[in-house]
């Protein structure tokens, strides 16, 4: 009897034929790149069927008038969506809303709505979910889709028309389309009437400029306004997504000269000292450029008591050996989490919380904490996930802090398919629902005590292998929009979790992403 062939051998195989289906036939350079094109267009193709899709699912899902829940655009104060969107709705903005005397049903409504849907029709608030987690997207990305689509249709008419002729990827369409989110209906006809005949090469540059002209034609004053609010528009953005496994991460400030002039100089101060306290003790700092310890020196800026020591040695506390700048304790902190297991006895690995983020980070890095003098770097208890979990469960409702920390460990992003948003910060769910028992009952004489739906012989339902976060929206959805989902091997040091849609379609959720069966 034959033997079947070792995965490895499937695999090539099945990568021969593909190659083989693509590529036959091709006996020349020129033939080639004529599948090259071929497959080109395919895809162009490909993107705009779903652009058409995205109106589609809009159209068969419109929001009813039946109250808050039925759709997810938010009126904004500020004119943009907050910064932590995750596809849902903001029910307390919809409240504010709704206090303030904001007409909920008038969905172009004049000032307060949300510029995203302005001059669109609103969709039911569940609606992008199923259709993201078909395109395997995030809802976010997914209801951004949907939200071009529509902007194209209903406020791009001609250059909707134009990309339905074909020979115009749908990522420059969608560039058009967000080029004109918000903007009044005289400004997005001007634009349209001139983008429709060169959107197949139209770049941002030119997309800007049109915008420009279009408001400065039709609405100078209130260009005029933007651009000085945009002048104005001071910030100091930390960008924490960017940070990576050395530790190091991005800032970008905006603000008025004199104040930007004198931090720049002040930096080159600390900067100057910074390098001679590095060369009086000996450090291997001192051999930094001048980039990196003016890098340096917004930290020492962070904490004034040691910029000050720093640049008026002898005062403050006893001065440092070698007779470095005075040292005063440390303001900072940094929490680490230690992980050792056998197959890392040999190297180390340590996750840094950052503010609502778990990040991995390489041990010279952990080893530079260690050296400095003007952070804690604390190591937190070992947190064995290899503990059995009954041992940490709890038959109350809300889990400790402890059982938080165990259940966020275990899963360091929300667990809704395709879905990365970090798990610090959101809700825990109960996977299996939680059954509060009855309350207790009245003294009264005579009265039976009604049965309770809790049985103290159960096992806690508040455990580790029974929570799981869930972003505010993906929460809303378990429990409100006909999604469902059960752990799979739930002690298992793999949480795995199959989640099933309203319309059907299955979805296994694992730490390392997302896959989708078919049906």
């Amino acid at each position: 009897m034959p033997l079947s062939p070792a995965p490895d051998q499937r695999a090539a195989t099945a990568v021969t034929a593909r190659e083989e289906r693509v590529t036959g036939e091709v006996t020349t350079p020129a033939d080639l790149l004529a599948r090259v094109r071929e497959a080109h267009d395919a895809e162009e193709r490909a993107g705009v069927d779903l652009l058409v899709l995205a109106v589609a699912w809009a159209d068969a899902h419109p929001a009813d008038a039946d109250g808050p829940m039925s759709r997810w655009w938010v009126p904004v104060r500020a004119g943009a969506r907050a910064a932590d969107d995750d596809g849902g709705l903001d029910l307390e903005g919809l409240e504010a809303a709704a206090a303030g005397g904001v007409d909920l049903d008038e969905v172009n409504g004049g000032e307060g709505v949300d510029p995203e849907w302005f001059g669109i029709p609103p969709v039911r608030w569940d609606a992008p979910a199923s259709f993201a987690a078909a395109r395997r997207m995030t809802t976010t990305s997914g209801k951004a889709l949907i939200r071009d689509a529509l902007v194209l249709e209903h406020r791009l008419p001609r250059t909707w028309a134009r990309v339905l002729q074909g020979g115009v990827p749908a990522w420059r369409a969608r560039r058009v389309a967000q080029a004109v989110l918000g903007a009044p209906p005289d400004v997005v006809a001007y634009v349209d009437d001139r983008v429709h005949r060169v959107i197949a090469t139209v770049g941002h540059r030119r997309l800007d400029a049109l915008l420009d002209e279009a408001m400065l034609e039709l609405h100078p004053e209130e260009r005029e306004m933007e651009q000085l609010d945009a002048l104005d528009a001071r910030h100091a953005t930390l960008h924490r997504s960017g940070i990576n496994h050395t530790g190091i991460v991005e800032m970008t400030l905006r603000g008025d000269w004199a104040d930007l002039d004198d931090f720049d100089a002040v930096l080159s101060v600390v900067a100057a000292a910074l390098q001679a306290a590095d060369e009086a003790s000996g450090s291997p700092d001192a051999h930094d450029s001048l980039d990196v310890r003016r890098a340096r020196a917004v930290g020492v800026l962070a904490d004034p008591a040691r910029a000050l020591a720093l640049l008026q040695p002898g005062t403050g506390p006893a001065a440092a050996p070698g007779g470095a700048a005075p040292v005063p304790p440390p303001r900072r902190e940094v929490v680490g989490y230690l992980h050792l297991t056998p197959e890392h006895l040999a190297g180390l690995e340590m996750f840094v919380r950052d503010g609502t983020t778990l990040r991995q980070v390489i041990e010279s890095q952990v080893r530079a904490w260690c050296g400095r003098t003007d952070t804690y770097l604390r190591v937190t208890p070992v947190v064995d996930l290899n503990d059995d979990p009954d041992d940490h469960a709890t038959p109350v409702y809300s889990p400790g802090e402890g059982l938080r920390e165990r259940v966020l460990l275990r899963h360091p992003t929300c667990v809704f398919p395709w879905c990365e948003r970090p798990s610090r910060g959101l809700q825990l769910d109960h996977v299996v629902a939680y059954e509060h028992p009855d309350p207790p009952p009245d003294d009264r004489p005579g009265e039976p005590d009604p049965p309770s739906r809790a049985d103290p012989d159960d096992q806690p339902q508040t455990s580790e292998t029974n929570l799981a976060p869930l972003c505010g929206h993906h929460h809303q959805l378990k429990t409100h929009g006909g999604w469902s989902y059960s752990a799979i091997d739930p002690t298992g040091p793999r949480p795995v979790f199959l989640w099933r849609s309203p319309h059907g379609e299955q979805f296994v959720r694992t730490p390392d992403g997302t896959t989708h069966l078919a049906g």
